[in-house]
């Protein structure tokens, strides 16, 4: 008998200045299994370069998150990758 688990479900939030205008996150699957592909779409007139967006486990604190990356799932700037030269 097949049996399918599920391993992942996704939880979207956006952190965001006061200031800023209409902004828009949204995901094309709310729940996966390791190796599928996630699309992340966001939209926003006040992004700036440098921007970037992570996946972070669903129990993470906010102590635990470290900006050098080492606690998220993965990361990619706001153009789609991982250099921010490109």
């Amino acid at each position: 008998m097949n049996k399918l688990t599920l391993l992942i479900s996704i939880f979207i939030f956006l952190i965001s200045s006061p200031f800023a205008q209409a902004v828009s996150l949204s995901a094309n699957k709310t729940q996966v299994v390791p190796g599928e592909t996630i699309t992340i779409s966001f939209n926003s007139s006040q992004a700036h370069w440098g921007d970037w967006i992570g996946m972070v486990p669903f129990n993470a604190s906010a102590g635990t998150i470290s900006y050098s990356g080492a606690s998220y799932q993965d990361w990619r700037y706001l153009h789609g990758t991982k250099d921010l030269s490109s």
